[in-house]
């Protein structure tokens, strides 16, 4: 899987694709209906999520997994009054690449560590009820 920061949304083969669209589909209890956005995500007609949405766990071969916020990859589209899946599939050209993008990386602190070949990475939870430090300045 490639991770890059430039490109907006994940895309994924279209059977990985395929497979996560039919979990989201019994999550939301509901078919989604297609393209009815600029985007081409998978839409439902829903404005609140299902509170048994899950967050959702990529697995790396060496056995790493990157939990990914229901924030992550559900969207809500406003105008349309609909939450959208928002992976893409990979271009015809690559039908087996993955990319991690952006939207998916939200929140994330990712350490590339070039010399060693890994990557770690956690969540970040950002400014939490704990008492902070602050540096003068």
């Amino acid at each position: 899987m490639f991770i890059d920061s430039g490109v907006s949304f994940t895309m994924l083969p279209e059977q990985v694709l395929r497979n996560i669209t039919e979990h989201v589909n019994k999550l939301m209890k509901m078919d989604p209906k297609y393209g009815s956005n600029n985007n081409k995500f998978t839409c439902y007609d829903v404005v609140e999520l299902p509170k048994d949405m899950q967050e959702m766990v990529l697995h790396f071969c060496d056995g790493a997994q990157l939990v990914i916020p229901v924030d992550n990859y559900m969207y809500l589209d406003q105008a349309d009054k609909e939450y959208c899946l928002v992976f893409k599939k990979a271009p015809e050209m690559y039908p087996r690449m993955s990319i991690l993008g952006n939207f998916q990386q939200q929140n994330m602190r990712m350490l590339f560590d070039v010399k060693g070949e890994t990557l770690s990475f956690t969540q970040y939870k950002g400014c939490q009820a704990e008492k902070k430090q602050h540096a003068a300045v």
